[in-house]
C-alpha cells in the first residue's frame, strides 16, 4: 500500500474511533496509578487492565479544549470499583479525584456507565463524557455534540436518581 493511501486509511480509522477506544493514559496519570497501587484503599488499581475494552475511559471538561482529556475513569480488575484520576498537564495537576463501588444489584455504577445507560433508555448513545463540577456532576454528548444524558436535572434543581425518576418507589 502506498503512503498516501496508508495516511488516508489512518485518518479514517482515527475519525471513526470513539474517544474511549483511543485513550492512552498520560504520563502524569500513569505516575499517579503507580503511586496509588501500593496504598491500601487503592489495591484495585493494581489489578486494573488498562488495555481492556473497559480500560481507561476519557472524561472531558467544558472549560478545556475539545480534545483535551481532563480525567481518566479506570475500572478495577475485578470490576467492583472505579477510580477517577486527573489527566495531569491539561488540568494543572495529577491526582486522585474520586472512586466508588460498583454493584448493579444496588444500582451503583461508574459515572460514565450510568450516563450510557440513561442515554440508551432514550435511544441515544454517549460519545463524549464530561465532568462539569467538582461535586461530581456529569453529562454526555452524542457524536453531534448534543447532550443526551446528565447526572443532574437542571429543571427540577436536583440530582438525577432512581427515586426522582421513579416516584412510586418512595411509596
Amino acid at each position: 500500500m502506498d503512503t498516501p493511501r496508508l495516511i488516508a486509511l489512518l485518518v479514517l480509522v482515527s475519525m471513526a474511533t470513539p474517544p474511549a477506544l483511543s485513550a492512552l493514559l498520560s504520563y502524569e496519570a500513569q505516575d499517579t496509578v503507580l503511586d496509588l497501587m501500593t496504598e491500601k484503599d487503592f489495591t484495585g488499581l493494581g489489578t486494573a487492565n488498562l488495555l481492556a475494552k473497559d480500560g481507561p475511559r476519557p472524561v472531558y471538561r467544558k472549560d478545556l479544549g475539545p480534545n483535551d482529556i481532563a480525567y481518566y475513569e479506570i475500572l478495577s480488575g475485578d470490576g467492583k470499583e472505579y477510580f477517577l484520576l486527573s489527566a495531569g498537564s491539561k488540568t494543572g495537576d495529577n491526582r486522585f479525584v474520586e472512586s466508588g463501588q460498583i454493584n448493579a444489584t444496588s444500582q451503583q455504577y461508574r459515572p460514565t456507565d450510568k450516563l450510557n445507560q440513561d442515554a440508551a433508555k432514550n435511544g441515544q448513545t454517549c460519545f463524549k463524557h464530561y465532568r462539569l463540577s467538582q461535586a461530581g456532576i456529569y453529562m454526555c454528548e452524542d457524536r453531534s455534540g448534543v447532550p443526551v444524558a446528565a447526572s443532574y436535572n437542571w429543571i427540577s434543581n436536583a440530582p438525577v436518581s432512581v427515586l426522582t425518576r421513579f416516584p412510586s418507589i418512595n411509596k
